[in-house]
């Protein structure tokens, strides 16, 4: 069924003549939750992805700014076409810092309470409901903190 969906919006977006990088991305990540469930057997394992790349980037955030060099910042200077200074001002690097490991939290608090809703081996719903009601507003506060964190570089 799934493949059906995917290859009815691939035919859309080539009768719209839209970009097909986003459709060919889905696909992708619905074959590897497929295969895992066909694996596995149970639909449940398909969140395993989900899980340990959350664990992932919040331990790489995390190590970013425990060695001085939060990501973000990064990110920030490479989306404003900017050299990375040697020497970034106090208050910004903070700021940097601060969203970066707040990220980190959030990305690991979702890897943790899936890795916990999953080893308890709840239902898919309980999984995508936690999945659901965690992200939303961490993406939000990420976003909110990364701009903040930004106008402190431009400020100064």
């Amino acid at each position: 069924m799934a493949g059906l969906v995917l290859v009815c919006v691939l035919a859309t977006r080539i009768h719209r003549a839209l970009p097909l990088r986003a459709v060919m991305g889905g696909g992708v990540g619905l074959a590897i939750a497929v295969m895992i469930t066909e694996f596995t057997g149970t639909a449940t394992s398909s969140l395993l992805t989900d899980i340990c790349t959350d664990l992932t980037l919040g331990i790489v955030l995390a190590l970013s700014v425990i060695v001085g060099r939060p990501l973000f910042g990064v990110l920030w200077r490479h989306l404003r076409r900017r050299a990375l200074p040697r020497v970034m001002d106090r208050s910004a690097h903070r700021g940097y810092a601060l969203t970066t490991g707040v990220a980190a939290a959030v990305l690991l608090v979702r890897g943790s309470a899936l890795a916990g809703v999953y080893a308890a081996d709840e239902p898919v719903g309980w999984l995508l409901g936690v999945k659901i009601a965690l992200v939303l507003p961490g993406t939000l506060l990420v976003i909110a903190a990364f701009y903040a964190a930004g106008s402190l570089e431009t400020a100064s």
